[in-house]
């Protein structure tokens, strides 16, 4: 398996977060939040008022290596794989997902959003059971204790919960014809002669294929969906019926167009991306949420013990199911 069907595998079951956040200089909402690379302070970062301990990183790190880095039985930190890239991409996704949650758990503080008695009883119920699966090397490995995994499960919970709760909130209403998706065969040049050229020989009966000689765009055969496009490109394509042949659209752009409508629906295809859009709203919702956190709060990166933590190499440590046994328990999704 690839890196890149590696990586793609791991996001799709990591905390299901859509944010960008915190893992390096970035600007949300004309607000700048970071990382810096202080060291004063115990634990791997922290977000505002949290603190990431060790431990917990560790927990996350040995529980995404024994989930993505053993496929079909097959270990990929070992062989003839990229060791390295391996560790790095799955340490990034971990940062990912811890960041993530304790941003949350920030935004929880300042909204004053807590876990119910119930729900707490329920992470104590959980913490006990994953607690006890623990062998004595991955106890000794990790440095916890049953309380330690206690207060794990309390920042994932709260973290699951606001998450959800903030989603619940995004309009999921995603139109048919917003979420369309084309097959479409399309001509494109930036030569209005060739435009012109091209334009004449459609008049003359010439059909669509044969002049792909002329196409500048790269790929003839395009799935098609809003937003890809110029406005002018767009709204002439999606007005398309089946087998039929736009009119020389001159896009903002100053490239020339001619688009045939293959299919003016791929339902597979449209149904994928009515779920990319509410992604993208979820996603920007995350940002907003970021954004609006209280002026005081800050994020620091202690690089140094970060880099320092080494994924384990002992195939003796098997513990997967950190993020399954709390969901048995209490899941917000």
């Amino acid at each position: 398996m690839s890196i890149r069907n590696w990586k793609k595998r791991a996001g799709s079951l990591a905390f299901l977060l859509s944010a960008t956040l915190l893992l390096s200089g970035c600007s949300i909402a004309g607000r700048r939040v970071y990382f810096s690379s202080g060291s004063g302070f115990f634990g791997v970062f922290r977000i505002g008022d949290f603190t990431c301990p060790k431990n917990e990183a560790k927990v996350y790190l040995l529980n995404y290596r024994n989930l993505y880095g053993v496929i079909g039985g097959t270990d990929l930190f070992k062989g003839s794989f990229d060791t390295k890239d391996m560790e790095n991409s799955l340490k990034a996704a971990v940062m990912s997902q811890l960041s993530r949650m304790y941003a949350l758990n920030q935004y929880a503080k300042d909204q004053d959003i807590t876990l119910e008695h119930q729900e707490k009883n329920r992470v104590e119920q959980a913490a006990n059971k994953y607690y006890k699966s623990l062998s004595k090397a991955e106890r000794k490995y990790l440095g916890v204790d049953e309380n330690d995994i206690v207060t794990m499960y309390e920042h994932l919970a709260l973290g699951e919960k606001v998450y959800s709760q903030l989603m619940s909130e995004v309009d999921d209403e995603v139109s048919e014809d917003e979420s369309r998706v084309m097959d479409v065969q399309m001509i494109v040049t930036s030569k209005k002669e060739t435009a012109e050229q091209v334009k004449n020989s459609l008049a003359a009966g010439s059909e669509f294929e044969v002049l792909s000689q002329y196409n500048e765009g790269g790929d003839f055969e395009i799935e098609m969906k809003r937003g890809d496009f110029p406005e002018e490109v767009e709204k002439a394509a999606f007005a398309l019926e089946n087998d039929k042949v736009s009119d020389m659209i001159k896009g903002s752009d100053g490239k020339y167009y001619f688009v045939k409508c293959k299919s003016k629906y791929n339902e597979e295809l449209s149904n994928e991306n009515k779920q990319a859009i509410i992604e993208k709203r979820k996603s920007e919702s995350m940002k907003t949420i970021v954004s609006n956190l209280d002026k005081n709060a800050y994020s620091e990166l202690n690089q140094s013990l970060w880099n320092s933590m080494d994924i384990p190499e002992d195939s003796s440590m098997k513990t997967r199911d950190f993020f399954d046994v709390l969901h048995e328990y209490l899941n917000y999704t």
